[in-house]
């Protein structure tokens, strides 16, 4: 998860045709075309959306590796039990992104990210 203030760091947005706050962006396998998040404002529904969003990138970089694999046969296990996730619990869920580490951050990421473009008084 991202945040940029726009008020401080509006150039970071410039090139995402942010024109209204907040405003929620997708940052998937192609960085440079993020997709407008138009779900539900709330906690489920940005959860329910991004879920969605990182399941479609991981089946499909799963399924590059399948095709490959698609000759061997494979010994079939039983799936190990998956940790449970942990609920946000603070700042350090955030990254603050600015102008000058925006494409470190994100852009230089393999990793997708949600970020949120706003103005304090929204």
């Amino acid at each position: 998860m991202g945040a940029v203030d726009m008020t401080k760091e509006g150039d970071a947005g410039k090139d995402y045709n942010v024109e209204g706050y907040p405003t929620l962006k997708f940052f998937g396998e192609d960085k440079a075309n993020p997709e407008d998040f138009e779900g539900g404002r709330s906690s489920v529904g940005i959860i329910n959306y991004a879920t969605r969003k990182l399941k479609e990138i991981a089946n499909a970089r799963i399924g590059n590796k399948k095709r490959a694999k698609a000759e061997k046969p494979k010994e079939e296990k039983q799936p190990e039990p998956e940790p449970e996730a942990e609920a946000p619990t603070g700042d350090d869920d955030v990254v603050v992104l600015t102008d000058s580490n925006f494409a470190e951050e994100l852009e230089a990421s393999q990793e997708p990210w949600f970020v949120e473009f706003y103005a304090p008084w929204c």
